[in-house]
């Protein structure tokens, strides 16, 4: 099924005008043929044959890979953060600041 997958894209592909040697592959394109790779890859597979069976060169799955592992990341909240020290029988909670400023005097 996979492999069927990985030719199913490189006919999509291939017929798609201005997708070139040298020139960029839409948007939609580089997903799918990553995350076709990246099932490929997982099971097993070497990257040399998904280049391949996909007709993309191992550099560019490489670069395409590099450029989805770095994603914009959004914060949507802030949550306060404690640290537990536990002292002989007791404990206190500190803040990070608090417990950087510990750390700090015992340094």
């Amino acid at each position: 099924m996979r492999i069927e997958a990985m030719e199913r894209w490189r006919e999509t592909a291939a017929v798609l005008p201005g997708v070139k040697q040298g020139r960029r592959y839409p948007e939609h394109l580089r997903v799918a043929a990553m995350e076709l790779a990246t099932a490929a890859l997982s099971s097993g597979m070497r990257l040399a044959e998904v280049s391949q069976r996909l007709g993309v060169p191992e550099v560019t799955l490489k670069a395409w890979h590099r450029r989805r592992a770095l994603v914009p990341v959004e914060i949507v909240e802030d949550r306060p953060v404690s640290v537990r020290v536990h002292l002989g029988g007791g404990h206190a909670d500190l803040s990070v600041d608090q417990f950087a400023a510990v750390l700090r005097r015992l340094a």
